[in-house]
């Protein structure tokens, strides 16, 4: 589902991304000038508005988690909540030294040739390929929004929290986005605030707009399909539309082991029907949790040994003129290696769990197939079948050129850590090392900070490939996949059809996008096109406020950076909030984590 969070308390769903919402902005004077206000419609009473529409909605539909409301309404709301810039300045002065202590600094101040270009965009992924694509309504991209065939879509808007009482766009700032006095007690996010019933609805038997499974997951997420053409009746589909349950309070080692179950029994499923040939299906898929990935691995190549070596910051190696750690490895063997939430599970194959038999299906008769929106877990996974297997990849889709296109165009890090998870490590960390200043680093803040937010999450590990002996990190190598296809009409309304196309590139005639591969009659190859200039984006967006090589003058023309930054740190940055009287708490709604973003 394309979910954009927009403030705290409201999320959009589209089928396009959208740019970050503005706010409505008072002109204050400070010894820099004034601030411009920006012209915003008539916004009176939107907030309330919200209120009674959630409400409405929740009273006809009891069994939902969150209302939804019309776009345009929950704009509005956003649009009214004022201008803080004491708390906002001050979330950035909180971040920055967070920020820096990003073991990507080096490679950012001097990096490869596709890159710091690519980052410019202000789209969600960083390749330009699967940013063209998530522009585009698809059936793997719509499947959590619903009915995947009903084209006519309407913009709405998810309230997950609490919206009793929110009468204004101050109230709603202060309620949702300033941290709450020490005293103040709230509800915890373990359910839905707003649902009226603990009963789960049974599982539908299909997955919206894809045809009968063999075999799915219970929160459709997994599943495997035949194909029964007689063109194909060699071929089976195994598509992951991610690798973690979006499904609210759900138990991270129960879905585990519903994923295992899921592959086990579609792979013994296509051993009993002779099936041949598989079509891996990772369009859309978003990543999630490490562990599947890995355990989807075994289950493919029993015999294979993962390559997982990552590295973090701080010595005793220096690459391109900054400090990393050794090569990290987990031991596979040992539960609990993968953090806490599946403490009691190995991926299959280790430990006490016997692996497969037998390879289900041979190298040459395996093929990936992505629309280049693969990140986080998803880019584990199609990494060690490509680089580490030799499976050939087809990305799907992509900007309307004759070039290479990634199959993998989401993040390549080896695991997402949230800042309020990474401030009790960073803690720890300068308690061994008595402090960061010996390293030139500043310490962040370890208080809560002045703005809270739904999030704010990174790359914590950098991974590596395996013959990679410049130890560059993934997220800043090219790689092309085998084949380039664009999408027809009918891949747009027929999943079977891009399964079909991609059996007919792997092992029939079906051919690729001229310039996207290395043969000369555009058939797949086995090895991939190098990194070359055509790839790069041809778009060149406007300079804005942070861009290099541009003044600061948000507070006026008579501002310079360096005085901008001295009145941050004097805190003088002028404050038109104001606090209003309220004895209403914050009540989150736990919404299904978005499969779009990284995991």
């Amino acid at each position: 589902m394309h979910v954009h969070i927009i403030g705290s308390a409201l999320a959009f769903s589209a089928t396009a991304s959208a740019g970050v919402l503005g706010r409505a902005y008072n002109t204050t004077s400070s010894d820099c000038g004034s601030i411009t206000s920006v012209p915003t419609p008539t916004l009176t009473g939107s907030c309330p508005l919200v209120s009674s529409a959630s409400a409405a909605y929740l009273s006809a539909k009891p069994t939902a988690a969150a209302a939804v409301v019309p776009a345009g309404l929950a704009t509005a709301c956003l649009k009214s909540v004022p201008l803080d810039p004491e708390n906002d300045v001050g979330l950035i002065d909180h971040l920055l030294p967070l920020v820096q202590l990003q073991s990507t600094l080096a490679y950012l101040k001097n990096p490869p040739e596709e890159y710091l270009e690519i980052l410019s965009r202000n789209l969600q992924f960083q390749d330009p390929d699967a940013d063209y694509n998530t522009v585009f309504s698809t059936v793997a991209g719509d499947v959590s929004i619903g009915d995947a065939f009903n084209r006519v879509l309407e913009n709405m808007a998810i309230v997950n929290a609490k919206f009793d009482g929110i009468v204004n766009g101050e109230l709603l700032h202060q309620v949702y986005e300033l941290p709450q006095p020490p005293s103040t007690t709230t509800t915890t996010p373990t359910q839905s605030a707003t649902a009226t019933s603990t009963t789960s609805p049974a599982p539908e038997p299909t997955v919206p707009g894809y045809p009968y499974p063999v075999v799915k997951h219970f929160d459709d997420y997994v599943a495997g399909y035949f194909l029964n053409d007689t063109a194909y009746a060699d071929t089976a589909v195994l598509v992951a539309l991610s690798f973690e349950s979006s499904a609210p309070g759900k138990n991270l080692t129960a879905d585990f082991f519903e994923f295992r179950r899921v592959v086990s029994t579609f792979l013994d499923a296509c051993r009993e029907a002779g099936k041949t040939k598989l079509v891996i299906d990772l369009s859309g898929n978003g990543g999630g949790s490490v562990i599947e990935g890995f355990e989807l691995y075994k289950q493919l190549f029993p015999s294979g040994e993962p390559w997982d070596g990552i590295r973090d910051f701080f010595g005793p190696n220096e690459f391109n003129g900054d400090e990393f750690t050794s090569l990290l490895r987990r031991n596979f063997s040992e539960p609990g290696g993968f953090g806490s939430s599946t403490a009691m599970t190995v991926v299959t194959g280790y430990g006490d769990v016997p692996a497969r038999p037998e390879q289900p299906f041979a190298v040459e008769d395996i093929v990936v197939v992505t629309d280049g929106v693969c990140a986080s877990t998803c880019t584990i996974f199609a990494g060690l079948l490509a680089r580490q297997e030799g499976v050939r990849t087809i990305a799907m889709g992509g900007r309307p050129i004759s070039s290479p296109m990634q199959a993998i165009g989401g993040v390549k890090g080896a695991e997402v850590l949230k800042f309020d998870d990474f401030i009790p490590w960073v803690v720890g960390l300068a308690d061994q090392n008595d402090g960061l200043a010996p390293l030139g680093l500043p310490f962040p803040d370890t208080a809560t900070p002045p703005i809270l937010g739904s999030g704010g999450s990174f790359n914590w590990k950098n991974a590596y490939a395996g013959d990679d002996e410049t130890s560059t990190p993934l997220q800043f190598v090219y790689e092309a996949a085998n084949c380039k296809r664009f999408f027809t009409a009918e891949n747009v309304f027929d999943v079977r059809t891009v399964w079909q196309d991609a059996a007919d590139v792997a092992w029939g005639e079906g051919l690729c996008v001229f310039g996207s591969t290395t043969t000369d009659d555009g058939s797949i190859a086995a090895d991939v096109l190098q990194y070359n200039a055509d790839v790069r984006p041809a778009v060149v967006f406007p300079a804005v406020p942070g861009s290099p090589g541009t003044e600061t003058t948000r507070y006026g023309s008579n501002c310079t950076s360096s005085s901008v930054h001295k009145k941050r740190s004097a805190g003088a940055v002028p404050k038109t909030f104001t606090a209003v009287e309220t004895d209403i708490q914050p009540e989150w709604i736990n919404l299904p984590s978005n499969r779009f973003g990284t995991s």
